[in-house]
């Protein structure tokens, strides 16, 4: 009796484990509120979008952060602030007065519960053993490496969506040779939100490895389709390709890290996920041993254009893919491959396929097989969620962004409104602390008027924003006082852990606060931001997301204003209601004439074919969902 009770609860957990997958980011919000908010989602996304949606309940389109020598954002592909489930996640924090971390909380939640009903829709659908449906559901959802990634950056759920919305599409076209209108309209949803969804990279990504498991099953109707499907992400994608071409072709990153995957150890240690970040390794030898049943059936002449057998492939490409840095290997001779860059991202698509591949192909199982695999998968993938619980890829100690170090006031207080601040203190600090070293500037040029940062959080940056003294401010930090003064900088925020007083000498450097981990430095003659080139001209400067406004008096006739901020060829000047002409200097700052007798100019910022291309691009979604719903019915 005993046997037969263990038997039936054993039976329940593995053919109910999909509900794990509903219920665990929910858990993981209940015992972390913060849980969603790591590394990047918390130091740049976060602040960002919160700075962005406020910006547009003030009525200013979010074209530049104050960071980063005012860097551009609505234009910037890796912000989803045109999301509309992004800006639902917003609203539902301004109407309930939720914290900011809840805008990725909310976002997470929904995407999550959407993957697991797509996934059990897939299982009931295809008819996958009920005893793997549970499993599909977790390890191919929440529970997968791209899954668990999600909490250091959000794009990787829009893009899992579309993944596995992809090959949802293509098993009920193989099975029926022929699509539906559900199913398209169900893969433009997934692609428009996926286009919108914050990383290009990523959803590249998921076209190679859709390509690659279509490829050995390609006919004339399916390439069709395809081809179909493929024109229809483009258009989607116009606004985008624009910016990638005209703003972000030469985007760079301070930190280089390939993060390959070592395959050996992957395999080895992943069985049970004890050490390896990337898990899911027990779906990878899954397809492993895949292909020798492949190669067995090809023996024999049996007919093997599967879906299985073709994600099983693709699978291991993918981990092979993720061992190798093509970008380093190749990147300097053929410039389109440095797209391709961080290796490790391809496993996260390798995670889904292969158990994709492998819930297919356990439909040719005894019940027994199934009922061991399930058991073995089951207490791997635990394993993993429990290793991987709480887990990121840099951990910061203190996510408290409402209540951010007290010292914030001595700094404004030592700083004015036509300067820069510039923190001293390495790209990842020894002490991640955001709250004590002020490093995370994307919070603070969002919240406190009158704080403007020469560098905000960077993780990818224009190379337009890429000064040559600000260049030198990235590791290793080596500025000179002539260095500070030309950037604008009057006030410098020391890591004092890092760096010692003996690096700021007087009389250039003047110690102004001090504290047990701080020094708060001004230098003799603090740098201003905007400065007459004849005269000694009085000037302020205030940093808007869609303008920027100065003020100048005591200028002489033909004197030269010198604003020290990116020169955007979307800038226009406006004085009196009319527009002036502005240069760039040689030191690559803008510059322009001012008029006698006008004191105050706006500098005004408006890319009129980006807007454009986002109109069309949201219109077309609209059209094509109207159109496949108006035919569904003529069918109907």
């Amino acid at each position: 009796m005993i046997v037969e009770l263990i038997r039936s609860y054993r039976s329940q957990l593995i053919n109910k484990s999909w509900v794990i997958a509903l219920l665990l980011p929910i858990l993981y919000l209940i015992t972390n509120p913060e849980y969603f908010n790591q590394d990047d989602n918390f130091s740049q996304f976060t602040p960002v979008f919160k700075y962005a949606f406020e910006a547009m309940l003030r009525g200013e389109f979010p074209w530049m952060h104050l960071g980063e020598l005012n860097v551009r954002v609505a234009e910037s592909p890796y912000y989803a602030i045109f999301s509309p489930i992004l800006f639902l996640c917003f609203a539902i924090t301004q109407i309930f007065h939720l914290a900011p971390c809840w805008i990725i909380n909310l976002w997470s939640l929904i995407f999550f519960t959407v993957i697991s009903f797509l996934l059990l829709k897939f299982a009931k659908a295809f008819s996958i053993p009920i005893r793997m449906q549970g499993l599909l559901v977790l390890c191919a959802g929440v529970g997968s490496f791209m899954g668990q990634f999600s909490v250091n950056w959000y794009y990787t759920l829009p893009m899992q969506l579309l993944m596995i919305a992809k090959i949802y599409y293509w098993q009920y076209f193989l099975i029926h040779k022929k699509s539906s209108r559900a199913n398209d309209c169900l893969i433009l949803i997934t692609t428009y939100l996926a286009v919108f969804g914050g990383n290009p990279q990523l959803f590249l990504y998921v076209q190679v490895v859709e390509f690659l498991f279509l490829l050995p099953l390609f006919n004339k109707r399916l390439f069709r389709i395809y081809l179909r499907n493929q024109i229809i992400a483009l258009l989607l994608l116009a606004p985008l390709i624009y910016c990638q071409l005209e703003y972000w072709g030469h985007a760079w990153r301070s930190i280089n890290n390939p993060r390959k995957t070592e395959i050996y150890n992957f395999l080895r240690s992943g069985i049970f996920n004890n050490r390896s970040s990337e898990g899911q390794s027990i779906w990878a030898i899954g397809c492993l041993i895949s292909l020798f049943v492949i190669f067995r059936q090809f023996l024999k002449g049996e007919s093997i254009k599967l879906l299985w057998v073709s994600l099983s492939i693709t699978s291991i490409f993918l981990l092979l893919f993720s061992s190798i840095d093509l970008g380093k290997e190749f990147g300097g001779h053929i410039s389109a491959l440095m797209l391709l860059t961080t290796p490790k991202k391809w496993w996260f698509f390798g995670g889904i396929t292969s158990v994709f591949a492998v819930c297919l192909w356990s439909k040719s199982w005894n019940t027994k097989i199934q009922t061991y695999f399930c058991i073995f998968a089951l207490l791997s993938t635990g394993i993993y969620l429990i290793h991987n619980w709480g887990y990121s890829a840099y951990k910061w100690n203190n996510i408290d962004y409402e209540k951010v170090n007290s010292s914030l006031g001595t700094i404004k207080q030592f700083s004015d409104g036509n300067s820069r601040i510039l923190q001293v203190t390495n790209f990842r600090n020894l002490d991640p602390d955001p709250s004590a070293h002020l490093i995370l500037n994307t919070w603070l040029a969002g919240n406190y008027e009158g704080l403007v940062f020469a560098k905000g959080y960077e993780t990818i940056q224009a190379n337009e924003n890429r000064h040559k003294d600000l260049v030198n401010y990235f590791e290793p930090q080596n500025l000179s006082y002539q260095q500070y003064q030309k950037l604008g900088v009057s006030t410098l925020w020391v890591n004092k852990h890092e760096y010692s007083k003996a690096l700021f000498p007087p009389p250039d450097y003047q110690i102004a606060y001090e504290d047990q981990d701080h020094l708060l430095i001004r230098l003799k003659e603090p740098g201003k931001i905007v400065t007459c080139e004849q005269t000694n001209c009085a000037a302020s400067i205030d940093f808007h997301p869609n303008q920027v406004s100065i003020h100048v008096d005591n200028f002489s006739l033909n004197d030269t204003v010198r604003v020290k901020i990116t020169p955007y060829t979307n800038f226009s000047i406006v004085a009196s209601g009319q527009k002036i002409p502005y240069f760039i200097c040689d030191d690559s700052w803008l510059c322009f004439k001012p008029i006698e007798n006008i004191n105050a100019y706006l500098i005004e910022y408006h890319d009129l074919p980006f807007i454009l291309l986002l109109l069309a691009s949201n219109a077309l979604f609209l059209i094509l969902i109207l159109v496949n719903q108006r035919w569904s019915q003529i069918r109907n």
